[in-house]
């Protein structure tokens, strides 16, 4: 027993470690995850000092015991879904071989350690639904290792100075990113400035792979969001209910997945989303190849009360070879936005297989594209009407849902 590598006591019911266990000074992984323990009792295991992976999650802690410092080998730890823990003692900044800190579901965790900068070989730092972790503590800019750090909270004025030293965009290996804006950074008119600088603020490395934006309350998005990230692979922007148009994404070459949702002031989305207002026309006449959103697979829109228009592309546009809009487009989501025009000629010229549409009446019912009886909450459409589609349109549509749209 006492050449024990790995053991695993996960959901076990102890509310003490097991007796021998601080003896097998050999083991490199322990799971303890799921039982009830306190940090008197953890500290008993604290001279495991070849420990490398502890999994502490869901153990109802209050606090991490200060000897954990000791674990000196450690490169995982996993203090997750421990809702109580208010604090971090500083001496989990002595485990210089850490990789991975999780904290996701520690819900008053309020700040990291000062000394984090100290983790100089830290590669990810999940903190999902950490509601109040948002203060970047000094020296954080040093974590230039960091490839994973899904909440980044943002949101009081003193924020804005701090982010700015956060250095995120020299995170060269920072995959994932959401970024989270938690308080109110003001309302008056004289805060709006400030309110944008925040999200420029946060700009990050452009090898960055997913960024999702949450409760932003700025009017624009930055510059860097659609022309900076050139290896960007899924967008997620929500509740961003100040910001009235969306920024240029069609130019982005390796999209794949953007969803939009709950944008309570967005009234129009026009050419410029798919990056070819002003630059077309030239294309064509030259027989130079233009494509926007070359990548993109997945589309979606829900929850945006005041959008009425989607800007269409124009007949040339629609004719031209010269001209590819979403050419891998495999499913659109449109989910309670309420338009009152479509772009017929866009979705004509785009590949898409799955369209779905949710809690609203589309306009193109009268053109008939879609069947004038609405009334079935889940209805796939009959066969007839995918072939009256598959005759008007010659884009390879598969499939067409219609869920909670309702003639009034």
């Amino acid at each position: 027993m006492t050449c024990l590598r790995v053991l695993k006591l996960c959901d076990s019911g102890l509310l003490e470690i097991t007796r021998g266990t601080e003896n097998l000074i050999h083991l490199r992984y322990l799971d303890l995850s799921g039982n009830k323990l306190t940090a008197k009792v953890l500290g008993r295991i604290c001279n495991l000092y070849n420990l490398q992976t502890l999994n502490l999650s869901h153990c109802g802690l209050k606090e991490v015991p200060k000897v954990i410092g000791n674990l000196i080998h450690l490169r995982h730890l996993d203090l997750s879904r421990n809702r109580d823990i208010e604090e971090l003692p500083e001496t989990i900044c002595n485990l210089h071989d850490l990789e991975t800190l999780d904290l996701s579901y520690c819900g008053r965790l309020v700040a990291l350690p000062e000394g984090i900068n100290r983790l100089v070989n830290l590669r990810h730092l999940p903190n999902d639904h950490a509601e109040i972790l948002y203060q970047i503590p000094q020296g954080f800019e040093q974590l230039t290792g960091l490839q994973t750090l899904r909440l980044f909270h943002a949101g009081k004025r003193e924020d804005v100075y701090e982010t700015w030293n956060a250095e995120l965009r020299n995170k060269v290996h920072i995959r994932s990113l959401t970024i989270w804006f938690v308080d109110a950074i003001g309302r008056a008119e004289q805060d709006e400035l400030v309110r944008n600088e925040a999200l420029v603020a946060l700009q990050p490395h452009p090898n960055l792979r997913s960024l999702t934006i949450l409760d932003y309350q700025g009017t624009q998005f930055p510059g860097w969001i659609s022309s900076y990230l050139n290896h960007l692979r899924v967008l997620r922007i929500e509740d961003c209910n100040y910001v009235s148009t969306l920024p240029c994404l069609g130019k982005l070459p390796e999209l794949e997945e953007l969803s939009v949702g709950t944008m309570r002031k967005l009234t129009f989305v026009g050419r410029e989303f798919l990056g070819i207002a002003g630059d077309i026309d030239g294309s064509m006449a030259s027989s130079a190849i233009v494509v926007r959103f070359p990548k993109l697979k997945k589309l979606s829109f829900w929850n945006c009360p005041r959008w009425k228009e989607w800007e269409d592309i124009t007949a040339e546009e629609e004719g031209s070879a010269t001209v590819s809009i979403m050419p891998c487009l495999k499913e659109l989501k449109i989910d309670d936005c309420w338009l009152t025009k479509v772009p017929h000629r866009l979705l004509r010229k785009v590949s898409v297989e799955h369209l779905t549409v949710q809690g609203f009446v589309p306009p193109i019912q009268k053109e008939g594209l879609w069947p004038e009886d609405r009334s079935a909450r889940f209805r796939p459409l009959r066969r007839s009407y995918l072939q009256r589609i598959a005759s008007r349109n010659p884009i390879r549509l598969q499939s067409q849902c219609l869920m909670d749209s309702f003639v009034p």
